[in-house]
């Protein structure tokens, strides 16, 4: 008989980092396992979406040419009950997502929308601090996905609700054609 696994069940919190304009940007970077080791785990509840082009005006950090945003997911994450995660739980850098969680981590149970209020707040009220002006306000789950593009978060949630019956389940995407091969003369 295999043993299961302790799990947690966790938040991302957008406001744990802001990027520089000021925006959410508190990706939580997965546990990284033996076998990531030539590839990056991914983000816990969020991904980068948008890399557009700009030029960053002098004296702002980060890559020039570069404009990257993040897409947080209000869905809850499920992760193995292990130091790394619980160690990420106690420096805020994910919620715990209901009571059980909160509890075998020592720590309160806040509603989502309380603990983000919370979290903006903090975070604001840091950025005025050290620049003396307030950041652009962000909602960092309305964040606009590139077309045709769903957060792996998403997609997971939209799924368990399609197999539950309490969504109906979407058409699968119609494949393209193949193009036909053209002959070289």
């Amino acid at each position: 008989m295999a043993l299961r696994q302790a799990t947690l069940v966790v938040w991302a919190n957008p406001y744990h980092g802001l990027d520089h304009y000021g925006r959410p940007a508190g990706a939580c970077s997965k546990e990284r396992l033996p076998m990531h080791v030539n590839s990056h785990p991914g983000y816990i509840g969020c991904e980068c979406v948008a890399s557009a082009p700009e030029v960053l005006p002098p004296g702002h950090a980060g890559t020039p040419d570069q404009d990257t945003c993040w897409h947080f997911s209000r869905n809850p994450i499920t992760v193995p009950d292990n130091p790394y995660y619980r160690q990420k739980l106690r420096y805020g850098e994910v919620w715990p997502a209901d009571e059980k969680t909160a509890r075998t981590c020592g720590l309160r149970f806040v509603p989502l929308d309380e603990a983000v209020a919370a979290s903006k707040a903090e975070a604001i009220s840091r950025w005025q601090a050290i620049f003396g002006e307030t950041p652009e306000d962000v909602d960092p789950y309305a964040r606009p996905m590139p077309a045709g593009k769903e957060s792996p978060a998403d997609v997971a949630a939209r799924g368990a609700l399609e197999r539950s019956g309490q969504l109906p389940k979407q058409p699968a995407p119609a494949l393209s054609a193949k193009p036909a091969k053209q002959e070289v003369k």
